[in-house]
């Protein structure tokens, strides 16, 4: 039987997960700069990186409103940035936790059109 992690600091119970024996998002971009790295791929272009991403992120897009399984084209998108990330030197593991304590403590208003925007008077 696989091992498999919560957090309980976790919003959803679906954050149980075990990822090609990856249990942590920082073995997560361990494993996906070794897959780039075993196969060659882009090491060194950030640019083009960041147009590969973007290009991935357009899949999850197309997949949604085709109706098709999004999980596919979600997790290519977390593997390019997990693997961008370890480009530029970055723990993204901390970067994550950093952003979601920022986000915690913001506030947000609701505009007339139902948009939600930080408010800014409150920073």
């Amino acid at each position: 039987m696989a091992d498999h992690v919560h957090d309980d600091r976790c919003s959803h119970p679906s954050q149980e997960v075990v990822l090609h024996g990856c249990k942590t998002l920082a073995a997560v971009q361990a494993a996906a700069w070794a897959n780039k790295v075993a196969k060659g791929f882009n090491l060194t272009d950030v640019p083009l990186e960041f147009c590969l991403l973007s290009a991935e992120v357009s899949e999850a897009f197309e997949a949604w409103r085709k109706q098709r399984d999004v999980g596919p084209e979600l997790a290519d998108v977390a593997i390019f940035t997990a693997g961008l990330a370890q480009m530029l030197g970055i723990d993204l593991a901390a970067a994550v936790q950093a952003k979601l304590a920022v986000n915690a403590g913001r506030t947000y208003r609701a505009l007339e059109n139902g948009c939600h925007v930080k408010d800014a008077a409150a920073e």
